[in-house]
């Protein structure tokens, strides 16, 4: 039995569209706090620890 288009599943690098936002692809990482950013010296902006692990998923490697 075929699914309606509704509820078919999406492919990877089919864009998504939530409210006013358009996605070019749904391959995309939650935000997770690992570890805080700078409090002090940049508060709110990651650090170089951020860019090292965010990095790695692009990288491939596995967590």
């Amino acid at each position: 039995m075929n699914e309606p288009a509704a509820f078919a599943n999406p492919g990877l690098f089919d864009p998504l569209a939530l409210r006013g936002l358009e996605l070019s692809h749904r391959g995309w990482v939650a935000a997770m706090c690992q570890y805080s950013a700078d409090g002090i010296n940049a508060p709110g902006m990651p650090n170089d620890w951020h860019l090292m692990h965010l990095g790695s998923f692009a990288a491939g490697e596995r967590h």
